[in-house]
């Protein structure tokens, strides 16, 4: 079942009428859209290849760049980019006259990157490879039109050496590597050693200030390739969006970062975050940290350093959002418990179903499962909250006496709300079994945080069902929505879902665009809707009823239509010259969408609070949605239901 949806009359009357065509036949509206047409002969003339090293060659038209390597009787592509293929077409031939492409790499899933290879001189048998996070992603939300299917599934560094997997194509070598996602899941850096040449697309821009669009970017996974791709002696990077980059921007987008996360540690400190108990408790509790963090005391330390970069002061403040989730979520420092001597956090513990508890510690909260009463089975605890987990254990104890904690689930990698098991546990986790997804367990062998115990049991694809005393516990996961392998609880027997980090109650979405993956995001809402559950738990506030859940969805599902509405027949890469820094038109594009969008969902969701960056990350979630659909703005489509 999809979660209710209400009539597209009324979005579309607010957003100026346009909603009701903007949609193909999944989503509102009536007949797809066609895709705008390829460039023209004359179109490609604004268009450049450049030459980086023998054989290697940089294409970049409008908004959008890539690269290809002549080899041995034949082309190796890399993203093939959409619209833009047909000038990279012609950009072969030039380069390659009468050589076709006999290999394809894809750095990444998101399809304006990626449709547009059957445009391409293709050899017969052509072979097309991925990494399978990307492949996963690609599949769940659909491929979209003009990508040619996946011949090659490939897993780099699964053990976690960090050992590159090296293809060796029409005589040339081609590394490639995986450290986690970055932008998007998946997201492969590819390096040429013979050559000096690197890609990553999407994670940085030459000479740009970082943050221009941080929808689904994963601070782990980008500062660790930042790092590795660092230490290689490239001479240039293609980057997905611009020219090349040189050796220096990256190693100067790493310093920004870690400069970033250094200063946000160091003001954080000194900042005093105050929530009352009803805030704490009850309401969305991040509409009232946003507000209370020093944002500005660290952009204007970092002006004297990195101000002279392009859109520092525009979205300098963006860059915030990455820090903090990095330090409260995805740091390898150790999470110390706050002392139970002192005055105790706002705390509640409430019965949601027969045999179910929200336990709540501040702002954060724990589903607690009690098995079977009677034979007073170990309990089932979701998430053992970071540094509240000595308040929990004593919380706990006052509640539930003499009981143990036997099964702990991790719904996502984050420290704030998955540290400090065995502090939980009475300083013992002998016979406690930890589940958490795989990708969630890869993020933690990665990491290394020492007061995050490594989990017993790994949830594989797309979940199982855990069977212990008298309760059915269905772990799901659909997809990466906030962070690669955040899993959605279902207790059918309690009528009661547990999610973390995809809603807050009252709040519209896009409170985060940081790690947030917004098709995977509409899923996971939507699936919960489906859930015959009267009780919804977010782990932050309060928890939700039914109809709060459904509303939300709904306004999540508006966000990416109305997305898809105000993107119709825009292109913003083809009016951006060459000569012209990419990341300003980008971000102008993401405003203007946002602040459209934002606005709408204000007035059709009055009962959902906005803070004044929500019409930024809003602008993210929908724009990085369509991006990743379709090649073309105007060929963007929900696939939402009616």
């Amino acid at each position: 079942m999809q979660p209710p949806t209400r009539k597209v009359a009324m979005l579309a009357a607010l957003l100026g009428g346009i909603l009701a065509t903007a949609c193909g036949p999944t989503g509102p509206g009536g007949q797809p859209d066609e895709p705008e047409p390829p460039p023209t002969v004359e179109q490609c003339s604004e268009s450049e290849t450049r030459r980086l090293a023998d054989g290697v060659y940089s294409f970049r038209r409008g908004l959008y760049s890539t690269m290809f390597v002549v080899g041995k009787g034949g082309v190796v592509a890399f993203d093939p980019l959409g619209n833009e293929a047909a000038c990279l077409e012609r950009a072969i031939r030039d380069r390659a006259p009468g050589l076709l492409v006999r290999h394809i790499i894809y750095s990444h899933g998101d399809v304006d990157h990626i449709a547009g290879a059957d445009r391409l001189p293709l050899a017969p048998g052509v072979r097309v490879y991925a990494q399978r996070q990307a492949v996963v992603a690609m599949a769940m939300r659909g491929s979209g039109e003009g990508v040619l299917p996946v011949t090659d599934v490939l897993d780099v560094n699964s053990d976690g050496s960090g050992t590159p997997t090296v293809l060796t194509l029409l005589g040339r070598r081609i590394a490639l590597y995986y450290f986690g996602p970055t932008k998007s899941s998946g997201n492969l850096f590819i390096y040429l050693p013979d050559e000096k040449v690197a890609m990553l697309a999407d994670v940085l821009m030459a000479d740009t200030a970082p943050g221009t669009i941080l929808a689904a970017m994963s601070p782990q996974g980008v500062l660790r390739t930042l790092a590795e791709l660092d230490r290689l002696p490239f001479r240039h990077l293609v980057v997905g969006h611009g020219p090349p980059a040189s050796h220096d921007d990256v190693s100067q987008t790493l310093a920004f970062w870690t400069s970033y996360i250094s200063q946000a540690r160091a003001s954080l400190a000194r900042t005093s975050i105050r929530l009352s108990r009803e805030e704490a408790l009850e309401g969305a509790p991040l509409l009232k940290v946003l507000p209370q963090l020093p944002v500005q005391e660290v952009v204007e330390a970092l002006r004297p350093y990195y101000g002279s970069r392009i859109g520092f002061d525009r979205w300098g403040a963006n860059g915030f959002n990455f820090a903090y989730v990095f330090l409260r979520g995805e740091s390898a420092e150790p999470v110390v418990p706050l002392s139970t001597e002192g005055t105790p956090p706002p705390m509640s513990l409430q019965r949601v179903g027969p045999s179910a508890y929200y336990a709540q510690v501040g702002p954060y909260g724990s589903l607690v499962l009690d098995p079977d009463p009677v034979a007073r089975e170990a309990l089932v605890l979701v998430n053992p909250l970071g540094e509240h987990a000595a308040w929990l254990r004593q919380l706990l104890r006052a509640n539930l006496p003499g009981r143990r904690v036997g099964h702990i689930i991790y719904t996502h990698s984050h420290n704030d709300h998955i540290a400090n098991a065995a502090v939980v546990c009475d300083g013992s986790l002998a016979g406690v079994r930890i589940y958490a997804h795989e990708n969630t367990a890869r993020d933690l062998r990665d990491r290394r945080n020492p007061s995050v115990a490594q989990p017993t049991d790994i949830i594989a694809g797309e979940g199982r069902d855990l069977e212990i005393g008298r309760l059915r516990v269905e772990l799901r996961w659909f997809g990466p929505s906030f962070t690669d392998g955040n899993l959605v609880v279902h207790v059918p027997s309690e009528r009661v879902a547990m999610a973390v980090g995809l809603a807050q109650r009252g709040a519209l979405p896009g409170l985060w665009s940081v790690q947030t993956d917004p098709a995977g995001l509409y899923r996971a809402l939507s699936a919960l809707a489906s859930y015959q559950a009267q009780v919804y738990l977010t782990g932050e506030g309060g928890w939700m009823s039914r109809g709060e859940l459904e509303t939300i969805a709904r306004a999540a599902r508006d966000m990416l239509a109305g997305a898809a509405a105000a993107m119709k027949g825009a292109d913003p890469g083809a009016e951006v010259p060459l000569g012209a820094p990419v990341g300003p038109a980008m971000r102008t594009f993401v405003e203007g969408v946002g602040n459209r969008v934002a606005q709408s969902l204000t007035a059709a969701y009055p009962m959902l609070h906005a803070v004044p960056q929500a019409a930024s990350n809003v602008g993210e979630l929908g724009v990085s949605y369509c991006s990743a659909r379709s090649p073309w703005a105007t060929g963007c489509s929900a696939p939402l239901g009616r």
